[in-house]
């Protein structure tokens, strides 16, 4: 801890009770015993929170920024106790960190500025969300998509989701909509860290029914058949009189290709669309 040479006024120590997650306030104060007022007199405060001790497996730290380049950086030992003073006035950034190793790393910080008697403030220190996925991230009208929301935490968080889903708490959910379109699914942890995805509900698909129209008795008959734009599987080998279909065909403009010249056609939602290709001249 730094000396109180850099506040340029006499520091007496004050006691911090650093904590788990979430809330970290300030309580009462102790107000300077001589009373007096000004910007360079300094006060005793305290810090307090929910539990008086780090997580196991945690440590942490105090960071108190100011003026004039003033900063103070105060590890907090598993007790949780550290102490220092803060100057009358003078506004000061009060932040805690606490260093989880693998859960990850949790900060919180407020302003502050200390008076004569009580002085309070708050600290909130959050999870953060590592990320969300949502599988399958494609969907037909109505389908259910799983969405689970990824988390770093120390401690028990509590999750909040947004987006066509339900529940709208916990962990995971599950995504729903009957309207095609692309939808964001957020979820907010501790209600400030969050993040995003997307899930697309597709338009109602078709099928296609492609007839090779040439008699079943041509010799030289057979063709191949590419469609375009790209999404429909080609054909191979399509002998005159049979018939292949290509199913959930999402609806649009398409057109056939082959020996045969081009066909073009339409999907319609919820539809079969048949096209004829005349193989009896690609011989």
């Amino acid at each position: 801890m730094e000396n109180a040479g850099n506040a340029g006024c006499r520091w007496r120590p004050w006691t911090v009770v650093a904590g788990v997650l979430v809330a970290l306030v300030l309580a009462q104060a102790c107000s300077d015993s001589s009373n007096r007022t000004g910007p360079t007199k300094s006060t005793s405060v305290a810090l307090k929170v929910h539990r008086a001790q780090i997580p196991g497996g945690c440590t942490g730290s105090l960071v108190v920024d100011g003026p004039n380049n003033f900063h103070l950086e105060v590890p907090i030992p598993p007790s949780g106790e550290v102490s220092f003073q803060a100057p009358i006035g003078v506004p000061l950034t009060l932040t805690v960190i606490l260093d989880c190793g693998a859960q990850g790393t949790f900060t919180g910080s407020t302003s502050f500025t200390a008076a004569p008697g009580n002085n309070q403030a708050a600290v909130t220190v959050v999870a953060t969300s590592a990320g969300v996925s949502c599988s399958p991230g494609t969907v037909e009208p109505g389908q259910p998509s799983s969405c689970v929301c990824a988390i770093k935490s120390p401690g028990p968080p509590t999750v909040t989701w947004a987006g066509s889903v339900s529940p709208t708490t916990g962990v995971s959910t599950t995504f729903r909509n009957s309207t095609p379109g692309t939808y964001t699914v957020t979820c907010t942890v501790n209600n400030t860290a969050s993040a995003s995805t997307s899930v697309t509900v597709r338009a109602e698909q078709g099928d296609l029914r492609v007839r090779n129209s040439a008699g079943s008795g041509c010799t030289f008959c057979t063709v191949d058949v590419t469609f375009s734009p790209s999404g429909i599987a080609p054909i191979s080998n399509l002998n005159g009189g049979q018939t292949v279909e290509r199913n959930n065909v999402p609806p649009g403009d398409y057109v056939a290709s082959g020996c045969f010249g081009t066909v073009p056609f339409q999907i319609r939602a919820g539809q079969t669309t048949s096209i004829n290709v005349d193989g009896a001249n690609c011989g």
